[in-house]
This record gives C-alpha cells, sequence and structure tokens, in this order.
C-alpha cells in the first residue's frame, strides 16, 4: 500500500545548508539556513517508488532522499538523490526512485529553495510494496 502524510518546515527540524541535487556540493549562498523537515520511511519490497511532496500554496520545496541515517551538519553523506521542481515550482519528488526493501530505510527531507521559501506540505510514496513511515 502506498502512504501519504502531511508536514510543515515551520517550524520543522530546525535549518541545514543544503546540498545540490546530485551531492556533489553544498548550494551556495541560497542554500544556507535553510528550513527542513525529515521524515523515516521503509519498503516492503525492493523497486521503483514514485515520491513526491506538494507544497501547500505552492512554496518553492525542494526534496532529498537519505539511504540510512541522516545527519543535516553531513547534508551530503547517505545522499540518494535530490530535486527540485518536479515537475514545477512547489512540487518536488522522483519518478521511479530504486529502493531497497527493509531493513533498508530512508528519510524524506522536505526544504527550501532558499531561506524564504517554507511551510507546509503533502507527501505521497507509491510502489510495488507496502511504503511505512516510521514514527
Amino acid at each position: 500500500l502506498p502512504a501519504s502524510w502531511t508536514g510543515s518546515t515551520i517550524p520543522g527540524d530546525g535549518v541545514w545548508w543544503r546540498p545540490i541535487a546530485s551531492g556533489s556540493a553544498l548550494a551556495g549562498p541560497v542554500g544556507r539556513d535553510v528550513r527542513y523537515q525529515a521524515s523515516t520511511f521503509a519498503v516492503s519490497s525492493s523497486g521503483a517508488y514514485n515520491v513526491t511532496a506538494v507544497a501547500t500554496g505552492g512554496w518553492d520545496n525542494y526534496c532529498f532522499v537519505y539511504k540510512g541515517e541522516f545527519k543535516s551538519d553531513a547534508a551530503r553523506t547517505n545522499l540518494v538523490k535530490g530535486n527540485d521542481d518536479f515537475p514545477d515550482v512547489g512540487a518536488c519528488g522522483f519518478a521511479k526512485l530504486p529502493l531497497d526493501a527493509w531493513p533498508a530505510t530512508y528519510t524524506l527531507v522536505v526544504t527550501g529553495y532558499g531561506r524564504p521559501n517554507a511551510g507546509a506540505y503533502a507527501v505521497s510514496v507509491a510502489g510495488p510494496g507496502d511504503v511505512a513511515k516510521k514514527e
């Protein structure tokens, strides 16, 4: 079964210096001190999953998926992939993102493109297996 949940980067989990989508570097000044919220989930079957986060009101969000542990002060460590506009500003995500079954866990980090970009959002994760959000 797919999973969906809502969240908000206000207050969220704090601020961080986000990476660029590829994870090869941290973002320039626009990506410093940006609000974020992290949610951990797992899937029951390995395969390709669609992961989306839609910003309530269309604020400019950015998504990152991490495999295993996520630490905001090590933003490039364990990064699987990042995405900005999916397909447009106000939504971020991934189509057919390959994920491994439990015991692997993943963390979806929803953040803003820059400091002024923050707010509520709705997440959807769907694929060949059951999706479980971890509390």
